[in-house]
């Protein structure tokens, strides 16, 4: 009796503990290119907590309130850096 009891409070326990999604941990400069239309945009590294690294690009100054971040060229942006590499990190294919 006390083995079920214990496996059952184990399992319970196992079951509870949340599942952590991938995260930003860091984010670095990497270069600023040109699109063929001429249009400026810099690029960013961005290591998340499941030791993948992923591209963010902003565009736009990134001061003006006009300014998008977006994971790599793609359409998924968010006005904010951060916003965008936590999208780019929830993205990123598990290890």
């Amino acid at each position: 009796m006390k083995n079920i009891m214990l496996y059952s409070f184990a399992s319970m326990l196992l079951l509870s503990v949340p599942v952590q999604a991938a995260r930003p941990t860091d984010i670095n400069y990497l270069s600023k290119k040109v699109t063929t239309f001429g249009t400026e945009y810099r690029e960013y590294a961005v290591r998340c907590s499941d030791g993948t690294r992923e591209l963010i690009t902003a565009w736009g100054k990134r001061a003006s309130k006009d300014a998008k971040w977006c994971v790599g060229t793609s359409k998924q942006c968010s006005k904010t850096q951060l916003g965008a590499a936590k999208l780019a990190c929830s993205e990123a294919p598990a290890k």
